[in-house]
């Protein structure tokens, strides 16, 4: 072959080698379109298998790499800096469906677009989402990858998929972090931080685990930091057998070292956790009983609405379920006079919990003395009594009677004290009194309970579950139905027993003359306590007071000598009805625990 001949062949293998090169460079360094796209804008894709977003071979190509176009990485850099925190999340559909291989999903950043060989090494040593694509067995091989962006994190300029099975990803999107999982929907959803990033077993099997231990800089330092602490949403799986009311099905974890119980109840799945119930707030969970009845876990950011305003003042609820109140953490309440809360299957209740009965007595001492008491019903009482006078332990007031108390008040140009104002602007922001044009007041929707701490724990139990029932029988109106069919059906010398009882003892003072107070007040009494002390409150404490003697002597002895038959009679109907529609019980208003 001549030397003609040689430079030809030469030339020839340097050109196919050169265009080998290229090829790989464009395959791991192209600034190609994707098909993926996050806000109307292609991803820019840094390989060839990037640019449809799928592994098909992953034998020879396992990795896709994606960069943020500059509309893209602003938005994300605003999400972040507006909320200090963000999610990209990321939905991966794997199309082998057999096999006991790896997969993982990490972030890029600007330093890492040099060469496919440091990327690869950068990779294996940052904090990924990494899991076996055996646990995806039964799932239809599918799961949303979510992986969040923290306080004092480095903002993304891409991401990567690394999987060791054929797959394919099918939608990007920036989101609201919300840790934890879920396997309640089509998808299963694997919310992350950098810090607690494996799939692991423990999320499929009956105990189920997960650590939320870090996710303190995801959603602020709570009450510390004049910001509220996040909620978990625990989501179960359908329940048609709940048990009975004295033997409920139940679902039990432990949390940050408390134990939690939530009992089940029909067509009610979803129960809201607020962190700041707890002394440690960020801790780990794990199932303790029926854990595979647990669908989701996730780690949710309260609305910024319910932060203290800049006057400190707190207009707006917590959701939560009521069983939660009594031995919530004082030390994470918004504000040092009180906590509101939306009590969660009857979110037409707010519920104030006071710090004392003198914090309650100036929010609600006059109201009572307008709505209830006798001699003073639709009068406004001086200040001076209001400081004087102990209105009630616990309170309960309708929509109704609010809107004609302000309405009194604007007539009569009175001069409220601050709390009755704030509790104004309370009932305002959430609804429950609605203004009209010309200044006046009419009822919005819903109704407001009250409890203080400066009643014992015992105490606050029984006056919870007394005031609950009434904001039931407020929102209700089936309830005031089947109360109204009992009522009036019911034996009356128990019935005149229980109102010479509301009008005589001190601090009651009730107007008997009113038939829906009376209505209330008698499904309240028998259902304060729990059905196997219902004889003995009534035939042993109330019957037996010394001045029940004094003043209803016969009666009494009538409920003594019957032991209050009567009224454990109509509490079975009542605890009934309360069982079959609510998961409630006598005594009991809560469906979440803390043993």
């Amino acid at each position: 072959m001549n030397r003609k001949s040689i430079f030809k062949v030469m030339l020839f293998s340097f050109a196919v080698i050169f265009a080998v090169l290229a090829v790989k460079v464009y395959k791991y360094f192209s600034n190609d379109v994707s098909v993926l796209g996050i806000k109307g804008e292609s991803l820019i894709a840094l390989n060839f298998q990037s640019v449809n977003a799928e592994i098909k071979n992953p034998e020879k190509h396992s990795y896709l790499y994606f960069k943020f176009t500059v509309n893209q990485k602003a938005m994300l850099e605003n999400q972040f800096y507006k909320n200090s925190n963000a999610a990209v999340n990321v939905t991966l559909d794997f199309k082998n469906k057999k096999g006991d291989k790896p997969f993982a999903y990490g972030f890029l950043y600007d330093e890492d677009f040099e060469s496919e060989k440091k990327l690869k090494d950068k990779i294996q040593k940052r904090p990924l989402i990494t899991g076996m694509f055996s646990d995806f067995y039964g799932t239809g091989g599918k799961a949303v990858l979510s992986f969040t962006i923290k306080e004092n994190d480095e903002v993304p300029s891409g991401f990567f998929v690394y999987s060791m099975v054929p797959a394919k990803i099918e939608k990007v999107q920036f989101a609201q972090p919300a840790v934890g999982f879920d396997f309640s929907g089509e998808i299963p959803y694997y919310g992350f931080t950098k810090e607690y990033s494996e799939i692991s077993g423990t999320f499929f099997s009956e105990n189920k685990f997960f650590d939320f231990t870090s996710a303190r800089n995801v959603y602020g330092s709570g009450s510390e930091g004049n910001s509220v602490y996040p909620f978990l949403e625990i989501k179960l799986e359908q329940e048609e057998n709940i048990g009975s009311y004295n033997n409920q099905t139940k679902v039990k974890f432990n949390y940050s070292g408390e134990n939690c119980t939530i009992r089940r109840v029909k067509n009610k799945n979803t129960v809201t956790v607020q962190l700041s119930a707890f002394d440690s707030p960020f801790g780990k969970f794990a199932s303790t009983e029926n854990g595979s009845k647990i669908a989701s876990i996730l780690l949710r950011k309260n609305s910024p609405e319910l932060n203290p305003d800049e006057n400190k003042k707190v207009l707006f609820p917590l959701v939560s379920d009521i069983g939660m109140v009594v031995d919530w953490n004082r030390k994470n309440w918004r504000c040092n006079d009180y906590e509101l809360f939306k009590w969660e299957n009857f979110p037409d209740t707010l519920l104030f919990d006071f710090a004392d009965y003198k914090v309650q007595n100036e929010f609600f001492t006059r109201l009572a003395f307008f709505v209830e008491k006798t001699g003073y019903k639709g009068t406004l009482v001086s200040n001076d009594f209001v400081e004087n006078q102990h209105g009630y332990n616990a309170h309960d007031y309708k929509a109704e009677d609010l809107a004609a108390f302000f309405n009194k008040v604007r007539k009569e140009n009175f001069a409220i004290n601050e709390r009755e104002q704030l509790l104004k602007e309370i009932l305002l922001a959430n609804g429950i009194i609605l203004q009209n044009e010309d200044g006046s007041y009419k009822e919005g929707k819903g109704s407001i309970i009250s409890i203080s701490r400066e009643s014992p724990d015992y105490l606050r139990w029984r006056l919870l579950a007394h005031e609950s029932w009434h904001g039931i029988y407020f929102g209700d109106e089936k309830f005031r139905n089947f109360v109204e069919n009992i009522y009036v059906n019911f034996d009356h010398a128990s019935m005149e027993f229980l109102k010479i009882f509301w009008e005589t003892q001190r601090g009651l003072g009730y107007d008997r003359n009113d038939e829906y107070l009376m209505k209330n007040e008698f499904m309240a009494y028998l259902m304060q306590q729990n059905l196997a002390s219902t004889s003995a409150y009534f035939a042993e404490d109330l019957a037996n007071r010394w001045t029940v003697r004094q003043n209803e002597g016969e009666l009494a002895e009538y409920v003594r000598s019957n032991n209050g038959f009567y009224f454990v009679q109509a509490a079975e109907s009542l605890n009934s009805y309360a069982f079959e529609n609510w998961g409630l019980a006598a005594g009991r208003v809560n469906i979440f625990s803390k043993d």
